[in-house]
């Protein structure tokens, strides 16, 4: 491993280690995107956890955890869908970013994913976020299919 940083593995009952990451993720898309911000406002994480893990579709989930000086840094969330794989949630804490530790995380789950037999493995990139749509590609992945709605605001 890098330097100071080591991997852990989360379970379920331990979700909320990655909260405050998971929270600032969430800031960081909903300052990032001119058109969609409100998608994300209203984003819970207990919520969004329990989706997760209370879901019929998903057979198996994998948390990873970047750990430095005894701190959270970044983590990487996976499922498994049927035979699809999908990385739902990255994120690597602004200032341990370009060491290479998205990578490692990445990684890590795209061989939990093949392991397991998935058949396509999926990531989700907001489109204003250019420079993470060039880390996945770097990881071999390949634009697919652009999504497009509009932009909605709730009342």
């Amino acid at each position: 491993m890098k330097g100071d940083y080591d991997i852990i593995e989360i379970k379920k009952d331990n979700i909320n280690l990655i909260k405050d990451l998971w929270e600032k993720n969430r800031i960081f898309h909903q300052n990032k995107t001119n058109n969609f911000s409100y998608q994300y406002s209203n984003l819970n994480f207990d919520e969004r956890m329990n989706n997760i893990f209370n879901s019929k579709n998903i057979k198996y989930y994998k948390i990873s955890a970047i750990i430095n000086k005894n701190n959270i840094v970044g983590y990487c969330l996976s499922i498994i869908q049927g035979s699809s794989g999908e990385l739902c949630t990255l994120f690597i804490d602004e200032q341990h970013r370009n060491n290479g530790l998205g990578h490692l995380l990445v990684d890590k789950h795209l061989n939990w994913l093949k392991d397991n037999k998935c058949k396509n493995i999926s990531v989700n990139v907001l489109i204003e976020n250019e420079s993470t749509i060039r880390f996945y590609e770097s990881l071999g992945f390949k634009q697919n299919i652009i999504n497009m709605e509009i932009p909605l605001k709730k009342i």
